[in-house]
């Protein structure tokens, strides 16, 4: 009853403000025309009604009762914890009565925001689906402008709406410029590219990008979500991602260009008196994220494929730091190896040819791919043009990439032609690829348009071509035919005797004498041709030594023969270790005997080089070969140290002593002793042994000398020199030769042949060959000897034992050892 009278003074409130809505006044007329009868006669049937819960449960269940006037009010927070308090049955109940309930339109709207404020509300009315989305329909406008798009959109899902009420959703939020809130609640809700059949959501997200990057305060925003998002998210897949990044970016360019016009328009409005004001500040158009990484999202994740020509557009337009763009030049490589199409060549040099430091961002291999694939007949005018394009450039900066390119791109004609027009013969670091892409085709270029570039220079004897045509000649035995057949050898090679005097000697001539080498196959020529000019060189300094005071003689060069004489040497030494040393060394000293030895006159690397080649082609005896490398040697050189000592027996006393000369210290003595046992012990020869007594060596060396000899000697040899010594007794025997003799015995099982009578002739001298032959003849004779050596020794070894002198204890050794007793022979 209480709530018939409630609507009674509700409906008359209404009529009382002037409401001519007929709907305000429909509960109004239903009550008035029953409500007087009802009271008049007692009839009970109103309360039967409103306090059946299922004819009418918003007036018999409190609970729901309280909530519809929440609802109605449109308190959504209250709503919602309200609603989750009731159990289902109540929950269902509500949602399924809920509508009818209301009366007014502003009762209708706050319910609709409530509801769909909780969606999982909506799943409690599914007996009234259709009714909400009627409602729905009918008040979209106000429902939607209210509320979250996402909380909407898990409302409709819930009452199962259809498409057309999956429109309104998207036209609305369409129309009120709510294009970032679409877009993330496509982002948020993959399946509405399904529910929004009817709305191009794809055109409307990528047409509106801008608003999108706008609203979340990042300039990329949109194409950087792809790293972000799922591979089986609609928005995945329904973007044009590779198109969408190129307009972002050609946005920020475009929005860039407006600035600089802007900027540039104030600088030259502003009066001299005004203050400068500060210039608007560009976009950054820098990559928030690596794009390799973008365009690997890409390749997984989508159907599309990033091809040289979106690269080729992407990276024209991005003059930002190429930071954000490694491993982009290394998958451009890839795509043009696994490509047959010269398009992709052409959209590659597009760049390389004109982005400032675009090819950074590639590998150095990239030159061996376009080598690869031009060569192979992937080639177009416009390809040619751009190549050059890009080598010209390339060249400018003479950096890695240049010099990859112009060697590595060998096999393509464009290049070669360049090379050819562009190489000048200068020792640069630039034309070093020149050079090296010229020697891979010298088998396949014209030489004689080469050798017609550098022929007026070389003639003028310009030292950098000479140098620069030398490397070429040296490197390609083609180059160095052809310029035998097309007759410029002898031409080029042409310098007479008396013209060496005016070359410069330290540098110009050696580049000359290179050049010669280069041009000659044949050795005997051009060592005969260096020879030719040392010795013209020593007797032109004979003549002006000689004849210093005659008007014609120019006495300046009295002080450059020594140069030039190194030089020749020099470059005989480098060129040809195997020629007749001897007598090349003795026609050169000859002219050299009033002036010094050849060695004098070298520098040190050649010295050194000399000695080796000396050393190593001529024999150990040579007097001519040990007089030079005696002069010239490096006594502390290891290496040299090597040379004097297997030479040593053989060298001459003057030259030994010209070599102590240079053992300025006790290292160097040290290491040259060490150095020449080392030898002995691998060549050891008793014939040095007679010298040594001569050497300039300490006599504990000697000592160590004549031990590594014993040690190390072929026993026959050293056998041999026993004999030899014996045989010439009578002379004496050194403290050396006693030594040495001692030593061979200590260290060898040896026995000699050596002359019985001479050995009985060193009893009778007394002195240290007698001591030597009391040591010997028990090393060389035995037991089985007996007789013989008692008939040869026996009598003068017993007397040596009586005179009680030096020798009575070595004497009475030998003979208990023959076992020999103290009386004389019996005469017959």
């Amino acid at each position: 009853m209480y709530q018939v009278e409630k609507e009674i003074a509700a409906t008359s409130e209404k009529k009382r403000e002037g409401s001519n809505e007929q709907s305000d006044f429909i509960p109004y007329l239903f009550l008035y025309r029953y409500f007087q009868k009802l009271t008049t006669h007692y009839d009970a049937r109103p309360y039967i009604y409103f306090s059946n819960r299922d004819l009418n449960p918003m007036t018999s269940i409190n609970e729901l009762g309280e909530l519809k006037e929440i609802a109605f009010s449109g308190v959504q927070d209250v709503f919602q914890q309200k609603f989750s308090q009731l159990n289902d049955e109540y929950k269902t109940l509500f949602m399924n009565n809920i509508l009818p309930e209301t009366y007014t339109e502003n009762e209708l709207i706050q319910t609709m925001h409530c509801a769909f404020s909780l969606p999982e509300s909506l799943t409690f009315a599914r007996r009234t689906n259709d009714d909400w989305e009627f409602y729905f329909t009918n008040h979209y406008d106000r429902i939607i402008d209210s509320l979250n798009p996402s909380v909407l959109y898990e409302g409709l899902k819930n009452i199962q709406a259809t498409s057309i009420t999956w429109d309104y959703l998207g036209k609305t939020l369409i129309d009120n410029d709510q294009i970032s809130d679409l877009y993330h609640l496509w982002r948020e809700k993959s399946n509405l590219y399904y529910k929004l059949q009817n709305t191009d959501l794809t055109d409307i997200i990528e047409q509106n990008f801008t608003i999108i990057n706008k609203a979340e305060d990042d300039l990329y925003h949109l194409p950087s979500e792809l790293l972000n998002l799922p591979e089986d998210h609609t928005l995945t897949h329904a973007l044009k991602w590779d198109d969408l990044l190129l307009e972002n970016l050609k946005d920020i360019v475009g929005i860039n260009k407006e600035i600089e016009q802007r900027n540039k328009e104030k600088q030259e409005n502003q009066s001299e008196e005004e203050e400068n004001t500060e210039d608007e500040i560009l976009l950054d158009k820098e990559l928030p994220f690596q794009l390799i990484e973008w365009i690997k999202a890409v390749h997984n994740k989508t159907s599309i494929e990033i091809d040289g020509e979106w690269l080729s557009l992407f990276i024209t337009d991005y003059a930002s730091a190429f930071s954000q763009l490694s491993g982009v030049g290394k998958y451009w490589t890839t795509l043009i190896e696994n490509s047959s199409s010269s398009e992709e060549i052409e959209y590659l040099l597009q760049i390389l040819k004109g982005k400032r430091k675009s090819e950074e961002l590639f590998p150095l291999e990239i030159w061996t791919v376009l080598n690869d694939k031009i060569s192979s007949g992937l080639i177009t005018e416009s390809i040619e043009n751009n190549l050059i394009s890009t080598i010209n450039r390339l060249y400018k900066k003479n950096n890695d990439h240049f010099k990859e390119a112009v060697v590595t791109l060998k096999d393509v004609e464009t290049i070669k032609t360049w090379t050819m027009e562009h190489y000048d013969f200068q020792n640069t670091e630039a034309e070093v690829p020149m050079e090296e892409n010229l020697i891979e085709n010298a088998p396949y270029i014209d030489s004689r348009e080469l050798f017609q570039k550098a022929n007026d220079r070389i003639m003028e004897r310009n030292t950098t071509t000479i140098q620069a045509m030398t490397r070429l000649l040296n490197a390609s035995e083609s180059f160095r035919i052809a310029s035998v057949e097309n007759d410029i050898t002898e031409e080029w090679s042409h310098l007479s005797k008396e013209e060496i005097l005016n070359v410069e000697p330290d540098k110009d001539l050696v580049i000359l004498l290179d050049f010669f080498q280069s041009m000659e196959s044949n050795k005997e020529n051009y060592t005969t041709k260096i020879i030719d000019y040392m010795t013209f060189v020593v007797n032109k300094a004979n003549l002006l030594l000689h004849q210093s005071r005659h008007p014609r003689v120019d006495g300046s060069y009295k002080e450059k023969w020594k140069d030039h004489f190194r030089s020749l040497f020099q470059k005989l030494v480098e060129y040809d270790h195997t020629l007749s040393w001897s007598k090349t060394l003795k026609d050169l000293q000859g002219p050299l005997n009033t002036e010094g030895h050849i060695g004098s006159f070298l520098d040190i690397s050649t010295a050194i080089s000399a000695v080796d080649a000396v050393a190593k082609n001529t024999n150990a005896k040579d007097e001519t070969a040990n007089e030079f490398i005696a002069h010239t040697i490096d006594i502390t050189n290891p290496k040299q140290q090597k040379v004097v000592s297997l030479r040593w027996p053989y060298i001459q006393k003057r030259l030994k002593n010209t070599i102590s000369t240079k053992i300025e210290n006790e290292e160097a003595y040290d290491g040259f002793i060490s150095v020449l046992l080392e030898e002995m012990e691998f060549k050891a020869k008793p014939d040095i042994i007679k010298g040594l007594q001569e050497d300039n060596f300490n006599e504990v060396d000697k000592q160590k000398i004549i031990e590594t000899i014993a040690k190390n000697a072929p026993k026959q040899e050293l056998s041999s020199w026993l004999i030899e010594l014996f045989d010439n007794i009578n002379e004496g025997v050194s403290g050396l030769e006693y030594n040495a003799t001692i030593s061979i015995f200590q260290e060898r099982d040896i026995s000699p042949d050596i002359d019985p009578e001479k050995l009985r002739d060193c009893l009778a001298y007394r002195d240290k060959r007698t001591e030597l032959a009391l040591y010997i003849i028990p090393k060389i004779y035995n037991d089985r000897d007996n007789s013989k050596v008692r008939d040869v020794f026996r009598d003068t070894i017993l007397e040596l034992e009586e005179e009680e002198g030096l020798f009575m204890e070595q004497a009475q050794e030998v003979k208990r050892f023959f076992n020999w007793k103290n009386r004389k022979k019996s005469k017959k």
